[in-house]
């Protein structure tokens, strides 16, 4: 192959056509302006057969040297592994490679030196699943030095520019995202095994254990969350339907703004409490959730913990999906006043009309493939969300006060209720505000663990009911506004816009972007906060069936059809319960996660025998029959209470004292949690749990991702030995998908 005058590439008609370089590629290198593009055999044999011919193509891609000279034996662009061919020479056929003195000479450099293959992949990292060329998450840590070139007295030899190394990167995405073949997906109609996934063995699980890398520590280089990272988080994930409703719907229960706001105030402080408690434990030890409770409950009795999470998760996602179909109902109105006029075909027992279940259908087909992107390639959206959905706030607050004539009538409104009636419903609102954040209580070590600096996140217990009541505070004083205009409470913000279809073009054409707006802050927190985290549930609870993937698909699927998320949104009585409720099962997982790290084990865990089914925590059978007990003890006394709220049915009747208690059963169940496992740890102490110190490393190996670990000694029954984590390293290894 060689270059003509005008500076393109010809190529000689018997040139290498029956390999896998393609004429493609060919023109692409002729953009970027490189040398000649040559293609061998030098990459690992296997590595070639898993990846298929496009990838093995791109990885095997060098830079020769230019037409005058002589080209490497594979153009491979670091030392010379073998003699050189000339530039004009014709490559061997596939069949002859075998034989030819030069391939074989680079296929034996590449045996022997595959560190550069696996550099040249992922640049100067040490985590695992950026070595292999197969993993999920490697795009955002390529490293440019990784393609540079070796100091060399050959002036012939350049550096990959970043626009080659762009386009190389977006075809290694295209073939991973390759269709399965036609046999795959007839195998996968016919027989259960074919959905088997490949296992994957993390750097701390044993070897017969099932597991996967996003369950092992944090690497270094992902631990990139600030202090800025946890705040931007808070104000992005906050701002949605779900937290304006909420607040608006403590109006409409009864209270008036004055209560409302101080009932906020200290039902965000009651959560954000064990948020950051438990957050510092994913800030220190860099692991998910999923791995965390195996200290406390077991290895087998985590799972029980997962579930209740993954439940919660899916039921907010099938809420703020319910949420953004009605925003798409506004906007196509607003685009067709036809579609207001669509005729009902369902009961009223169903909780939706028919032109609501297109609408749900219609977002729900929306957000599926948008559930399926990794969020980091959709950070144009959330900015968008960032910007939108407060200024959408902001528009329908100031509509509402101007209509209502100012705030003179919205601020003269009092409680509807008096006495004991008042205090009772004032416990029960502050219950449904921790509640509503109940799940991110336990799990919130999924989004610590990325911590750089693991004081960082303490600022969450300041800056997260601040954000929140400022984004309740719009939503309540709206609401107020709204008994002044229509004379009684709207509390869902999108029933507001709907006021404005009324008024003319301008008002439909309001309607149609701030109902965009709460759209786009529908779809972005399904997103971030509770597709991912069901997802990860579900690839945890069957790692051998579920990646992230299918998990996204059937936590969509369950929480969108299963769980008819509608019939929760009918009324705010039903909403304020469903949050209320759940609370129950998560106060005591909280409270429990807290009481074991900081009371129990003085923050000293065993990172390896987190991943060990068979290690110190396996307690007995995997199960710790202490946080059992604490579990159950709390929870029993306020079954009747959740069982009468969420049955709205006045014919059952429970004693005072369980619906009093029912009431802060937040409060109850974390308080209580915390007491009992105390008690039960230090009375009935599992000796073989508690160490002196963090114990970072299993069998003398350093465990990357962790710094602040040094000469830390193992004192337990499984031994006595010291481990040191200064210059870790991690070994190489290969992680299939």
């Amino acid at each position: 192959m060689q270059r003509t005058s005008s500076g393109r590439q010809s190529r000689h008609k018997d040139g290498p056509t029956d390999g896998p370089v393609k004429a493609g590629l060919k023109r692409r290198a002729d953009k970027v302006g490189h040398a000649d593009w040559l293609l061998c055999d030098a990459a690992p044999l296997g590595l070639q057969q898993r990846l298929g011919s496009v990838l093995a193509m791109e990885l095997a891609i060098g830079i020769s040297r230019r037409p005058s000279q002589t080209a490497d034996s594979c153009g491979l662009p670091y030392q010379d592994c073998g003699p050189s061919r000339p530039a004009n020479s014709v490559l061997p056929s596939p069949r002859h490679r075998e034989e030819d003195p030069i391939y074989g000479a680079c296929r034996e450099r590449a045996n022997t030196d595959k560190g550069v293959w696996k550099t040249r992949l992922a640049g100067p990292s040490l985590d695992p699943r950026l070595e292999d060329p197969l993993s999920i998450h490697p795009m955002p840590f390529w490293r440019g030095t990784a393609w540079s070139l070796p100091p060399s007295s050959e002036s012939s030899r350049t550096e990959i520019q970043p626009a080659a190394r762009d386009r190389l990167i977006r075809q290694i995405t295209t073939a991973r995202m390759k269709k399965p073949d036609t046999t795959v997906l007839k195998q996968r109609f016919t027989s259960v095994k074919a959905w088997e996934l490949p296992k994957q063995s993390g750097s701390l699980a044993p070897p017969d254990v099932y597991s996967n890398s996003d369950m092992d520590p944090t690497p270094l280089e992902e631990q990139t969350w600030t202090v800025w990272s946890i705040l931007a988080y808070w104000a992005t994930d906050v701002v949605n339907l779900g937290t304006w409703e909420t607040a608006s719907s403590i109006v409409s229960a009864g209270l008036s703004w004055r209560e409302a706001i101080p009932c906020m105030v200290v039902g965000t402080f009651a959560v954000a409490i064990p948020m950051v408690l438990n957050g510092a434990i994913g800030a220190k030890l860099h692991v998910p959730f999923s791995v965390i409770t195996s200290s406390s409950f077991g290895y087998y009795l985590r799972y029980f913990c997962i579930f209740s999470r993954c439940v919660l998760a899916m039921f907010w996602l099938g809420i703020q999906g319910a949420n953004g179909a009605q925003c798409l109902t506004v906007m196509l109105t607003a685009l067709a006043p036809s579609y207001a006029r669509i005729p009902n075909r369902l009961s009223a027992s169903s909780g939706i009309t028919t032109q609501g279940m297109c609408s749900y259908f219609l977002f729900w087909i929306i957000q599926l493939p948008l559930l399926l992107i990794k969020p980091t390639h959709l950070r144009y959206v959330f900015l968008v969300k960032m910007v939108a959905a407060p200024v959408a706030a902001l528009a329908m607050l100031g509509w509402c006060v101007h209509r209502a004539g100012g705030g003179g009538e919205i601020f003269k409104l009092r409680a509807e209720v008096s006495g004991s009636t008042y205090a009772w419903l004032w416990l029960s609102c502050m219950t449904s505000v921790t509640g509503s954040w109940s799940t991110l209580a336990c799990n919130i070590p999924d989004f610590t663990r990325y911590a750089r600096d693991p004081r960082g996140q303490y600022f969450q217990l300041p800056f997260m009911p601040i954000i929140f009541t400022v984004c309740g505070l719009l939503g309540i004083i709206t609401t107020s506004a709204t008994k002044v205009i229509t004379g009684k409470y709207l509390w869902n913000p999108l029933d507001i816009i709907s006021l404005w279809l009324d008024m003319g073009s301008g008002g439909r054409c309001a309607a149609f972007f701030s109902a965009l707006a709460w759209f786009i802050a529908q779809v972005g927190t399904n997103i971030t906060a509770n597709s991912i985290s069901a997802a990860n549930d579900l690839t945890v609870m069957f790692p051998r069936w579920i990646n992230i993937r299918r998990g996204c698909v059937i936590a969509a699927i369950i929480s969108g059809w299963v769980m008819v998320p509608w019939k929760i949104l009918s009324s705010a009585t039903k909403f304020l319960s469903f949050m209320s409720g759940y609370s129950v099962f998560l106060a005591p997982i909280a409270g429990i996660m807290v009481a074991d790290f900081w009371l129990i084990k003085r923050g000293h865990i065993d990172l390896p025998a987190l991943y060990d089914p068979h290690g110190r925590y396996r307690y007995y059978k995997g199960w710790n029959w202490r946080a059992a007990a604490a579990f159950l003890i709390p929870v029993a006394p306020l079954l009747p209470g959740l069982g009468e709220s969420i049955s709205g049915d006045s014919a059952v009747h429970i004693s005072a004292g369980a619906k009093h208690l029912y009431t802060f059963n937040w409060l109850f169940g974390f308080v209580t949690s915390i007491f009992l496992y105390t008690v039960f740890s230090l009375a009935f102490p599992e000796k073989a749990s508690l160490l002196k110190d963090t114990i970072w490393a299993k069998d003398s190996t350093a465990i990357d991702g962790v710094i602040d670990a040094s000469d830390v000694e193992h004192n337990s029954d499984f031994g006595h030995h010291k481990t040191t984590m200064a210059d870790s390293t991690m070994e190489t290894k290969e992680v299939s998908v």
